[in-house]
């Protein structure tokens, strides 16, 4: 029996028992809607794990421990219980036990127990050092140190309680990207485009999970706000948040050519337009305007992308008048437009933010604590604003206010190491990866200017931030080993230590 029949037989046995499957809940939902809806609930979380367990086989080519420390990895980004509704922003029910808090820890405490029952099952001569450590890690141990330090100086009770725990939530992710990176694999050509794919496993779950619950439970994938205008989402990322996920999703699919890439090219562009996020559109042209600069090319048609440039621009201004008011409505979102050109929410949530930060600018108020300070200020009339901002809506000034001043200098720091990891990588790594992780970061970083991705619990966006710069550390550090050994594949290389 060959392959290819053996791959058919199992998609027609996958089909014939969704069938099944379908019918049976069809039936179930009839006589129990209640039960039908568990049943599914664990029927969808099941097959998840399957398959993330059979995809982390794939990529770990059959290594078992490498499988799970993979699909750990994945289930603590993708963030489990984002799917039980509640205040997160802590501003109606101020409650510390809540079904998302009380999910959030149970998920913690078993990845914890899964990742070190992993570790011990592993025989002493299969353990893999991590190579250069100390220099992949510095600054993110040196960031979590100081927000753990900064809370036992400035904060007491339960608001200490969760911010140590908050660290903890990014030691464990810290502990997970060693566990995965470590196990990578030697060979530097194959290292690159190895560790590209891992986080591409989030990428799909959060496409495909949308496809998944819109036709189910429209509304929790649609979300209509105060405005009316409807954006698209899925139970485990805001919009705001799928929209860059879907940005990232396009410019692997354009880059690494996978199966069915067409299809995902098509599919994340429209996920993307679909969130009306406003702060991955501009990430998304962003990364497009650098990822077209960094295509090789000749020189001459180098000219024309800048003459094509040009050209638009000059388009552009000579016809904005027509286009401009049209524009300005659809980036407000059916609100006024006058508080889209004079930025007025963020004004006020920064004129609360200068509040905060003269009050304690070197240590701040407290990891994790900023944000409710900020809602007190605003709430309290100070800046006469008429609503209560959920965060400072800018990722330095959120860490200003949480850590004070040494937390600031490290995010700089963390912000222009990546920056000068990414040119250097540029000048002898693989094209490809070069490519798509600096359109990756560039979204990223274009959405942590808007919404702090860093300095409060762990999300996806600040997962994948993360990774990417312990990626770009390690393949840094093995690029530079083998140029130093005179072994780098590439003719082009050049040592830049």
């Amino acid at each position: 029996m060959t392959a290819n029949t053996r791959r058919m037989g199992g998609l027609v046995v996958s089909a014939l028992v969704s069938g099944a499957l379908a019918v049976f809940l069809g039936l179930m939902a009839a006589v129990a809607p209640v039960l039908a809806i568990l049943t599914t609930l664990l029927a969808v979380s099941a097959l998840t794990l399957v398959g993330g367990y059979a995809w982390a086989r794939h990529l770990a080519e059959g290594r078992s421990v490498l499988a799970v420390y993979l699909l750990l990895l994945w289930v603590w980004i993708i963030n489990m219980p984002a799917i039980v509704a509640f205040d997160i922003r802590n501003i109606v029910r101020p409650e510390l036990f809540n079904p998302q808090s009380i999910g959030r820890i149970a998920l913690f405490f078993t990845v914890g127990f899964l990742f070190l029952v992993n570790y011990l099952r592993t025989p002493e001569s299969d353990r893999v050092k991590l190579a250069h450590w100390p220099v992949v890690f510095g600054i993110p141990i040196l960031m979590l140190s100081w927000y753990a330090i900064d809370s036992l100086l400035v904060l007491d009770g339960q608001e200490l309680l969760l911010a140590l725990f908050r660290v903890s939530e990014w030691v464990l992710l810290l502990l997970l990207l060693a566990a995965v990176i470590a196990r990578a694999p030697s060979d530097v050509t194959q290292l690159q485009n190895w560790l590209l794919r891992v986080p591409f496993a989030v990428l799909v779950f959060s496409l495909l999970i949308t496809i998944v619950v819109l036709p189910i439970a429209p509304g929790r994938a649609y979300f209509v706000g105060a405005s009316g205008i409807g954006r698209l989402g899925n139970p485990f990322a805001h919009p705001n948040t799928l929209g860059v996920l879907a940005g990232m999703a396009f410019f692997y699919f354009l880059e690494k050519r996978p199966r069915f890439y067409w299809f995902g090219l098509v599919l994340s562009l429209a996920t993307m337009l679909a969130t009306y996020s406003r702060g991955a559109w501009v990430g998304f042209a962003l990364a497009s305007g650098v990822y077209m600069v960094m295509r090789p090319r000749s020189l001459v048609s180098k000219a024309f992308l800048v003459m094509g440039a040009a050209g638009l621009l000059t388009l552009a201004w000579a016809t904005h008048d027509l286009y401009l008011s049209a524009a300005q409505k659809i980036l407000s979102r059916g609100g006024d437009v006058t508080n889209l050109q004079t930025a007025s929410e963020r004004t006020e949530v920064w004129r609360a933010a200068k509040i905060l930060i003269s009050q304690s600018p070197w240590l701040g108020h407290g990891f994790v604590a900023g944000p409710k300070k900020l809602n007190e200020v605003m709430a309290g009339g100070r800046t006469g604003s008429y609503f209560r901002a959920a965060h400072a809506h800018n990722e330095f000034v959120q860490t200003q206010i949480n850590a004070g001043v040494p937390a600031t200098l490290l995010v700089v720091l963390f912000f222009f190491r990546a920056m000068y990891l990414l040119v250097a990588l540029s000048r002898y790594a693989d094209g490809t990866v070069a490519r798509c992780v600096t359109a990756w970061w560039l979204m990223l970083w274009t959405f942590g200017l808007l919404t702090p991705t860093l300095s409060g619990q762990l999300l996806v966006l600040g997962s994948l931030l993360m990774y990417i710069h312990v990626m770009l550390e390690f393949v840094y550090f093995r690029c530079v080993g083998y140029a130093r050994r005179g072994a780098f594949p590439y003719r082009n290389m050049r040592v830049v230590a």
